[in-house]
């Protein structure tokens, strides 16, 4: 079982409490606070700087070195492959990248 799922807009944790949700383009945690924001390629965080990028398999820190598969995300978070999952990831999981 995955500990987090995507339900509608939301994240939610095993016992389906709200963790963060998709509002637009942008993330914002459980309550409401913008913690970062994405577009078709890169994520940014809360500031604007451009933390990460995803080009469809591999999310990548701004350096462009690789962080991970986004198969492998979905190993840890029940929801469709994209953009949206890939900023959940970087901005909730995976620390603030440099």
């Amino acid at each position: 079982m995955r500990d987090f799922k995507i339900d509608g807009s939301s994240l939610k944790d095993r016992h389906g409490r709200k963790v963060a949700e998709i509002v637009g383009n942008k993330v914002k945690d459980a309550h409401l606070r913008t913690i970062g924001e994405f577009d078709a390629r890169s994520v940014r965080n809360a500031h604007g700087q451009k933390v990460a990028e995803f080009d469809g398999r591999y999310i990548k820190d701004a350096h462009g070195r690789r962080l991970i598969e986004i198969d492998d995300v979905q190993d840890k978070i029940d929801g469709p492959a994209g953009m949206g999952l890939a900023a959940l990831w970087v901005l909730l999981f995976n620390g603030p990248p440099v």
